[in-house]
């Protein structure tokens, strides 16, 4: 039940709203006010969940802003699409304490990004606006982000709620599979090889071979590959669970190619940076790590071959797509793609099915094709 009480002030006074409800330990706010201060108690009474998010010390105090961080500590290597979204939050909503982060305020906020348009990168950490509207599923990533904080403080603050659960969004376009076909494949190599950055034809190369994601693939260290046996060995991945990549030979024979550091713990695709050592423009540009455990910004570089490709509609993480596409087009079934890219789930990867004409053909003239 609710009292509002006259306190006295310095300058003049105000008015105390207490919220004293069954099972939820009692909990006030002062308002200048006393009209405000009965609407916010009588509001609390009505929305037992709200009360019970104001009546928890950590939703009081905590701003949005010290949870996102707290829980980007707590990730050995959070994903970089993962830091992207939930930084969106930090950026519009970090100032607000949590039992005012409700389930009105996220749904008001993934309302503002479906009518956004979607972002790339643009080197530094920073993105660049396209003239693309966002797609469903990255609202639904950003969504997943910010509800991923809210599960850490329900186990480490014994916060009461998420605000997340509950928001049904539009469905997704899980069937889009953009993939490259072999002239734009040949297009992109071409303009990869051709550019300013040595490694951006091996990390291309890598990601449409491997099928692995791009923050897998930033992430490898040298300690990671074994080259003998042609294995690239994944330790913190999306799902949680560590896996191998099979590495083609032109890749095994590209990373032989580099300079091996005495420290196996730098990333393969490591920070660097260009300083001028002399006079002469021509011999003075020395390539020098600028941080060997941070991976390297390629955004512009990949920006770039995009352009010199003349390719459209088309992200890093298709590259992805391209290589589960390449293998049901010629006879993997959708398990075999599946652990080739590391799913759970088969669900996800049926997204492939109507590529694997050959393999069910195959199969429908093995078994059924004597019957008559």
């Amino acid at each position: 039940m609710g009292t509002i009480t006259r306190v006295a002030r310095k300058a003049g006074h105000a008015y105390l709203a207490r919220v004293d409800l069954k099972g939820i330990e009692p909990f006030s706010k002062t308002f200048k006010l006393r009209k405000h201060a009965k609407a916010w108690a009588d509001r609390m009474e009505r929305n037992i969940d709200e009360a019970r998010a104001y009546g928890n010390t950590a939703s009081r105090t905590m701003t949005l802003q010290d949870l996102i961080d707290e829980h980007i500590e707590a990730q050995a290597s959070p994903e970089y699409g993962m830091m992207v979204n939930i930084g969106w939050w930090g950026r519009e909503y970090g100032h607000m304490r949590l039992a005012e982060v409700t389930r009105p305020v996220v749904r008001q906020a993934l309302k503002q990004l479906a009518d956004g348009f979607a972002h790339r990168g643009a080197g530094k950490g920073k993105q660049a606006a396209t003239d693309r509207p966002r797609s469903p599923a990255t609202v639904k990533r950003y969504k997943s982000a910010l509800s991923s904080a809210f599960e850490y403080g329900r186990e480490h603050y014994d916060l009461p709620e998420n605000p997340c659960r509950g928001i049904k969004l539009i469905g997704t376009d899980s069937a889009r599979v953009r993939f490259l076909s072999d002239a734009e494949r040949k297009a992109l190599l071409k303009a990869c090889k051709a550019s300013k950055w040595d490694r951006l034809y091996l990390l291309v190369l890598m990601a449409i071979t491997t099928g692995a994601r791009q923050g897998e693939l930033l992430r490898l260290s040298w300690a990671d590959l074994d080259l003998a046996a042609r294995r690239a060995y994944v330790r913190h991945t999306k799902n949680g669970e560590p896996r191998v990549l099979p590495l083609t030979g032109e890749v095994v024979g590209m990373l032989k190619g580099l300079p091996r550091p005495i420290d196996s713990t730098i990333l393969i695709f490591p920070a660097m940076h260009y300083r001028k050592v002399g006079k002469d423009e021509q011999k003075v540009r020395q390539l020098v790590l600028s941080d060997a455990h941070k991976p390297f910004e390629f955004r512009p570089y990949w920006n770039k071959a995009m352009e010199a490709a003349k390719l459209e509609n088309f992200r890093f993480h298709d590259l992805r797509h391209t290589c589960a596409s390449y293998l049901a087009q010629n006879g993997a079934t959708l398990l075999q793609i599946a652990d080739v890219l590391g799913h759970r789930q088969l669900e996800v990867t049926k997204r492939y099915s109507h590529l694997c004409v050959d393999h069910k053909q195959d199969l429908v003239d093995r078994v059924l094709g004597s019957v008559k």
